[in-house]
């Protein structure tokens, strides 16, 4: 239950910020917009980090892993933000909150077989992102 929980969180936190994002967006500058909310999550996790301790114990496999995926995580809020800057939200947010269907259909041509409850998740987040694009 703790799990749905923060998942709710989440989800709430991702509207306010796609709300935000589409508001200044146009104003400032797709990139810049993901600039700054790169710097201030970076900010955030460094100070959680630091007091943690754990990051230290890392492998190097993992600390490669992170890089590669801040990278991608970077570029692909810089492209939500751009689409931002361009279109309107009723379109890109449910376009890009879409993005576990495509990890369910990675993991599919990976071999991963998905339960008819998770393939009932992928349909309602299609139907979904349309009701809501219409």
């Amino acid at each position: 239950m703790l799990a749905v929980l923060f998942g709710v969180f989440a989800a709430l936190c991702w509207s306010v910020h796609d709300v935000i994002a589409r508001s200044i967006a146009g104003a400032v500058g797709g990139f810049r917009v993901a600039a700054w909310v790169m710097v201030t999550g970076f900010l955030l996790l460094t100070g959680y980090i630091l007091y943690d301790g754990t990051v230290w114990g890392a492998s190097r496999e993992a600390v490669m892993s992170g890089f590669a995926l801040g990278f991608a995580y970077g570029f692909g809020v810089g492209g939500l933000f751009k689409a931002f800057s361009l279109g309107p939200v009723s379109l890109v947010g449910p376009v890009t909150a879409g993005y576990p269907v495509l990890a369910v259909l990675w993991n599919v041509v990976n071999g991963f077989e998905p339960t008819t409850l998770q393939w009932a998740c992928v349909a309602a987040t299609l139907v979904g992102a349309i009701i809501v694009a219409r």
